[in-house]
């Protein structure tokens, strides 16, 4: 399958999302998806967020696992300009979602958590 139509569907279906991008456990990108309209930067800076974001979910399984807190499924950082939903996915990737302050986080999770399942078949 090609993994970046799955993105594109992601960013479309959850309003303030201005992009999306697939994780592997080295924290480089496997595919990622920004839309054309977006500011010319925009892929660099989704590959950026997605590597640095894909770094904090490792060290908080580590915690998790360290404390035995259970299984870390998905993180949220909240920012002044934005939001970053992260979803851990087998095989030590992630699904990332960047979004800009109006993004339904609600939505947005449940749209990560159906592409994340979706994705996890395909790795």
């Amino acid at each position: 399958m090609d993994l970046t139509q799955p993105l594109k569907d992601l960013v479309a279906k959850v309003p303030g999302a201005i992009g999306a991008i697939l994780i592997d456990n080295e924290g480089e990108a496997v595919t990622y998806f920004a839309p054309p309209e977006s500011a010319s930067n925009a892929t660099e800076r989704i590959r950026l967020i997605g590597a640095y974001h894909r770094v904090w979910l490792r060290d908080y399984v580590n915690l998790t696992e360290q404390f035995r807190l259970g299984a870390l499924d998905n993180l949220i950082h909240k920012y002044e300009y934005g939001t970053v939903l992260i979803k851990a996915l087998k095989d030590n990737h992630a699904l990332v979602l960047i979004g800009s302050n109006e993004l339904l986080m609600g939505q947005g999770r449940l749209y990560l958590n159906k592409i994340g399942k979706l994705i996890n078949e395909d790795l």
